[in-house]
């Protein structure tokens, strides 16, 4: 892919077919069951019904991204941004929020266009995560995520706006997230004999 900056990097393609998609289970969440911030970059190439970029799944929907502003879903409180995400076949950079009890934001390129409580529940444990698609089983056309993504990493905290607007700002092909302690859902791509920071 080409970055903002012309640059060439590894983003994850999704959208060719409905099993198009990343399927794991964390080892262990426990981090980010009271807070956590997820930031990543994403373009999205065509619409679906219910696109879902990332969810976490346990026996409830516990995070939903989507890539049209529809899902910014953590602990059954739902922030409905729809057609406040940038068009198709433009990268930006995505960050959500939260912290149990607390407050829920979502910021587009490192400005806050959302934001509601949060409710006094923490995350479960022992889900499944999945990229591209649903992580629970009713897998299909309209869950499917058209487009790419890059340095999607999950912090163990709720990182500020002058943070967010920080990381937005250095762009796609900084480092700037290694600086982070509480970044422990690290995104890599793992080359032939290499292992690369993404």
């Amino acid at each position: 892919a080409v970055g903002d900056t012309q640059k060439t990097f590894r983003a994850l393609s999704f959208g060719r077919t409905i099993e198009d998609y990343v399927h794991f289970r964390p080892t262990d969440m426990s981090p980010f069951v009271g807070s956590f911030t997820v930031c990543g970059w994403m373009k999205r190439l065509n619409d679906a019904g219910s696109p879902m970029v990332l969810q976490y799944y346990t026996s409830r929907d516990e995070i939903i991204i989507g890539d049209n502003g529809q899902w910014n879903r953590c602990v059954k409180q739902n922030i409905d941004l729809t057609g406040k995400f940038p068009e198709a076949k433009i990268w930006f950079n995505y960050c959500m929020t939260w912290a149990a009890g607390g407050t829920q934001r979502v910021y587009i390129n490192g400005i806050e266009i959302g934001s509601g409580s949060a409710g006094s529940s923490n995350l479960n444990l022992g889900g499944d995560i999945a990229l591209g698609n649903a992580a629970h089983s009713s897998k299909s056309g309209g869950y499917a995520f058209g487009g790419q993504l890059y340095k999607l990493n999950l912090y163990s905290e709720q990182l500020s706006s002058s943070q967010i607007r920080e990381m937005s700002e250095a762009g796609m092909c900084s480092q700037i997230e290694e600086k982070y302690d509480t970044r422990k859902l690290k995104w890599r791509i793992y080359s032939q004999s290499q292992d690369t920071a993404m």
